[in-house]
This record gives structure tokens, sequence and C-alpha cells, in this order.
């Protein structure tokens, strides 16, 4: 049986065409029936009925083109219920309430550094130059330290220098009795290369002889008992008595034995 409208094959006992939804009633033609006149006298069109509309596109379309609509209709409504929705939040006050509590989380946030600046009672600003005031005391000490260091290093290498001047000078004589006994050896072993030269000398120093050598002449003037009154060029070693030359030979023996002098 088929549709006397589209063409189309219906199943028997269908009331509507599946295909353009025509009621079949009685105008469906069945095989071997007669074809009547329409009212315009004419013949119904000829030929295979299913054939013929499965030949035309255009009657295979009003069915997709529903579907189509029905799909566009559905999202359409998808959209406005989302939109509804989004609308009513935003009157709701719900987003509104969520930027309200990061603005809260802000305040308290800012209380509390306000809190915590207010017991230290400083700023970051003022925390800040006292990391600074702090590290350049430091740096002070340090140039401090390394200034005093070098001023300690500079003595200790002018006292090195000056050992002839310094040293004896503490004592006034290098050997106070040099000139009323016999010199022992003991009395010369504590005594550097440059004590011994002026223990030597120290012998002529005491009847006011005065040297051409300008370092030993500077030590002699600083020692209180020196009066040095006669150039060395006018000194005589005949007022040095027995004891004063036998101990000057034997500091000269000395010097030579331990190298000081050739």
């Amino acid at each position: 049986m088929f549709c006397s409208k589209c063409g189309e094959k219906v199943m028997d006992g269908s009331k509507f065409c599946a295909n353009c939804g025509a009621a079949i009633g009685g105008n469906a033609l069945g095989a071997g029936m007669k074809v009547d006149l329409n009212k315009s006298g004419d013949l119904p069109p000829q030929g295979n009925y299913s054939s013929a509309a499965a030949n035309n596109p255009k009657r295979n379309k009003p069915g997709k083109k529903r579907r189509l609509k029905m799909i566009i209709v559905i999202i359409l409504a998808l959209l406005l219920a989302v939109l509804t929705v989004a609308t009513a939040l935003v009157k709701a006050g719900i987003i509104s309430v969520a930027v309200v509590d990061n603005k809260t989380k802000e305040r308290v946030f800012d209380t509390d550094r306000k809190s915590e600046i207010a017991k230290d009672g400083k700023t970051e600003d003022d925390k800040s130059s006292q990391n600074q005031d702090e590290k350049s005391d430091g740096s002070d000490k340090n140039e401090k330290s390394i200034d005093e260091s070098t001023k300690i290093s500079e003595r200790q290498t002018e006292s090195m220098s000056s050992e002839a001047v310094t040293e004896p000078v503490n004592n006034e004589y290098i050997l106070p009795e040099s000139s009323t006994r016999l010199l022992e050896r003991k009395d010369l072993e504590n005594l550097s290369a440059e004590q011994c030269r002026l223990a030597r000398n120290e012998l002529y120093a005491r009847h006011g002889r005065m040297f051409d050598d300008a370092a030993l002449q500077s030590y002699f003037e600083s020692c209180s008992w020196y009066q040095g009154s006669i150039p060395a060029a006018n000194f005589s070693d005949t007022v040095l008595s027995e004891i004063e030359v036998k101990n000057r030979d034997f500091i000269v023996a000395y010097e030579k034995e331990k190298g000081y002098i050739k």
C-alpha cells in the first residue's frame, strides 16, 4: 500500500504516512486497485509511487528539517536556561558575596600586618633601614679591625727593624757589669748579633766616645748615662781598663764564633 500524497510505501493498517504525515484513510492505493479520477477529471500520476518518491529528494527534506529545528530549539532553550540561572545568581548576591569575602580576607591580612607593625613599632622600611645600618656597622667594625691589625703589624715591623735601638733601652746597659768583672760565655748566649755589637761598643761609650755610625750614635744618645764628647778619630783605646779590654776581646771572639762578624 502506498501514500496517495507522496507515493511512499506505508504499512497495512497505518493511519498516517510516516514520510509526509498525511492521513492514509481510503486514499491509499493498494496493489490491483483501480485508479479513480480526481476532481479535475485527470488521472492520477502513473508509475511506481515508491520509486518516484525515492527519486525525489525534496520529499525527504521535510523530516530532516524538522529534526534540525528541534535541535536548534533545544540548544537555545539550554542557553536561555543558563543565562536565566546566572542572572538569578547575580540578583541573589551569591557572586558579590564571594567578592566581598576576598575583600574581607584582604582587610584581615592588612589588619594583621598593621598589628604586627604596631607590636614591633617598626615598618618594613624601618626594618630594611635597620638591616642596612647593621650591615654598615658590621663593615665599619671589620674595617676598624683590619686597620688595627695593619697598625699592629706595622708596629711589629718597625720594632723588628729597630731591634738594636729598642731592646737594650729597657735596661739602659746591655751588659751592666762589663766594666767591673770579666764576662763569661753565659753572659752572651742570650744576646742577638746586634746586641753583641752594642755591648762591645758600650765599653767605648762609657768613656764618652762618639760614633761615626749614625745608628750607634742615635742609640747611645737615647741612653741617660751616655755623654759623648770625644770624636771617634780622637779616641784612644788606652782609656779602657784591663777588664774592659779583655771583655772587648772576649765579645769579638764570640761574635766571630757565631758568624756575626768576620
